[in-house]
């Protein structure tokens, strides 16, 4: 019997990007799908056993096991490789590996998680940093400029969600490298939805009318002032508009910014249109995802946006900002507005309210099976490239 391959993934759940904790779980949940002679052994690395029974009732993952190993951090370490870094564009020191018997450990956050025990491979889901500076600090953007430098000079496995980050990695980076890089669409895996519950949930939340439906943090970049404009608009022409929103109103880049959107909706009495619902329960969301009209996506940049991939696995209409990553994400039941011109965006949800868009049944799974067969693939590729070499 061929022994399963040990995996270890990195997880933590964190409301301030929750987009990177489904990840691992909807990564796990795919892995479920294959084979179960392929079905790799999966140490979670997490913080708590609170976090990993969760990650355990999501996914129902039979190769599950628990480590709260954390990587030892130095100053001294840090230090030195940010200067080698600068100088030389290679991190010269390590930190501690994790003390685990592994093949791989994914998705690593710094060079230095590199260990000779196991193959180390990151997770590189965009690079909203060069498309969109004006978002980050300074120093967000030399940290961030340094780190991929020393990824590509310690010459790790990189993994892409998109092909649009992959080309954004050999514009803004396009010194001579050696990394192996890899594109995964990743897929979600949504858990049971009860739809008993449906009328209870859709009676706490109030909802009474029809509504649209959009999921994202409260971030600058997620573009909801461009929605709320075109709500405004369709307002002014008599035409009633409800959208409620969910996500965490914290922007750790902006603390003031959801104050500019609630100021925005107070100055143009959008009250009775606009429900935040802030952070909610995930089965929640998705039922009222399930019930909206559409979804509406507005954000300015997505390295593969979870809310979309959500709506495709509800089957829901979605109106999207059109950036070359949502046309590279979807390509049917869906329409595409300019970003900044809310008029546009007014004008397609008013198409949306006028005339019921018909949907194109597709099956959904094929995309998990997909992210599933894809993951493995890279791990027996990457670590048997290791023994080879």
């Amino acid at each position: 019997m061929v022994e399963r391959k040990r995996i270890g993934l990195i997880y933590s759940m964190d409301k301030d990007w929750i987009g990177g904790t489904y990840y691992i779980l909807n990564l796990i949940s795919a892995l479920n799908t294959l084979e179960d002679s392929r079905k790799p052994t999966i140490v979670v690395i997490c913080k708590s056993k609170d976090d990993f029974s969760y990650v355990n009732e999501y996914t129902h993952y039979p190769y599950l096991e628990y480590s709260n190993c954390q990587i030892k951090k130095s100053s001294f370490i840090r230090r030195i490789n940010f200067l080698t870094t600068l100088l030389f564009n290679k991190s010269w020191l390590r930190y501690s590996s994790f003390p685990l018997k592994i093949s791989a450990l994914y998705p690593i956050t710094c060079s230095e998680m590199q260990s000779r025990n196991y193959t180390s491979i990151a997770w590189i889901p965009d690079f909203q940093d060069k498309v969109l500076p004006h978002f980050f600090t300074k120093k967000d953007l030399v940290l961030r400029n340094l780190e991929v430098k020393k990824l590509i000079s310690s010459n790790i496995p990189i993994v892409f969600s998109s092909k649009d980050a992959e080309n954004d990695f050999y514009k803004y980076y396009p010194q001579k490298k050696k990394n192996q890089t890899f594109v995964i669409h990743f897929s979600v895996s949504l858990p049971f939805q009860d739809k008993s519950n449906d009328k209870s949930i859709l009676n706490k939340y109030n909802i009474s009318s029809p509504y649209f439906f959009c999921a994202n943090q409260f971030w600058a970049h997620k573009n909801h002032i461009t929605l709320f404009k075109s709500i405004k608009i369709l307002k002014d022409k008599g035409i009633y508009i409800k959208i409620l929103l969910s996500g965490n109103t914290n922007d750790y880049r902006n603390p003031n910014f959801f104050s500019t959107l609630e100021k925005y909706i107070e100055e143009n009495n959008l009250k009775e249109n606009i429900d935040i619902l802030g952070f909610i329960d995930r089965k929640e969301q998705l039922c009222l995802m399930r019930h909206s009209e559409a979804i509406i996506q507005p954000s300015l940049f997505e390295g593969w946006g979870t809310t979309v991939e959500d709506a495709k696995s509800l089957n829901k209409y979605v109106i999207l900002s059109d950036i070359s990553l949502h046309r590279e994400q979807m390509t049917q039941n869906v329409s595409f507005f300019t970003p900044l011109d809310p008029n546009d965006l007014a004008q397609k949800i008013e198409n949306v309210l006028q005339n019921k868009p018909k949907l194109q049944e597709y099956d959904y799974n094929t995309n998990i099976k997909n992210f599933g067969e894809c993951f493995i693939n890279i791990i027996e590729k990457v670590t048997k490239s290791i023994v080879n070499t």
